[in-house]
């Protein structure tokens, strides 16, 4: 075992590296933990940060704008919500209890889900638009 455990007062170590798996690998860093399940960091317990940055290699959701882009009418949308509990293309609480969740995948989905109810905001603002000056209209009409 090419491994290195750091512990103190404890079975579990607080720092533990794993084997180089090539030439073409680094190992990885288990913080409590000597199980990193593939990962290059695990770590049991909380982390503290002042600053995280994650690095995207999705697709970001600014095709929420394009003209092309098909949403669910809001109809729709409150009979998925009243249905499924969650929102469309949102993992249901069920599912991230089970599975946790990837954050780059997370933040995505949860801009798609705020640029998509901007865009349910301004369409409900025309129609509100729409309605406020047929109200003036008839008003006058009965003068």
């Amino acid at each position: 075992d090419n491994s290195f455990g750091v512990g103190f007062n404890s079975d579990i170590p607080t720092f533990y590296v794993l084997p180089a798996m090539g030439p073409a690998t680094t190992g990885s860093v288990g913080i409590g933990t000597n199980q990193t399940h593939g990962y290059k960091l695990a770590v049991n317990g909380g982390i503290l940060a002042e600053k995280v940055r994650v690095r995207l290699y999705t697709l970001w959701p600014d095709f929420v704008f394009e003209k092309n882009h098909e949403r669910l009418t809001l109809s729709e949308l409150e009979k998925f919500v009243n249905e499924k509990r969650h929102l469309p293309g949102i993992p249901s609480a069920k599912e991230i209890a089970k599975d946790g969740y990837d954050v780059q995948t997370m933040d995505a989905l949860l801009l798609q889900k705020v640029e998509e109810m901007t865009l349910y905001i301004i369409e409900i603002k025309k129609e509100n638009e729409q309605l406020r000056d047929l109200i003036n209209h008839v008003q006058t009409l009965k003068q």
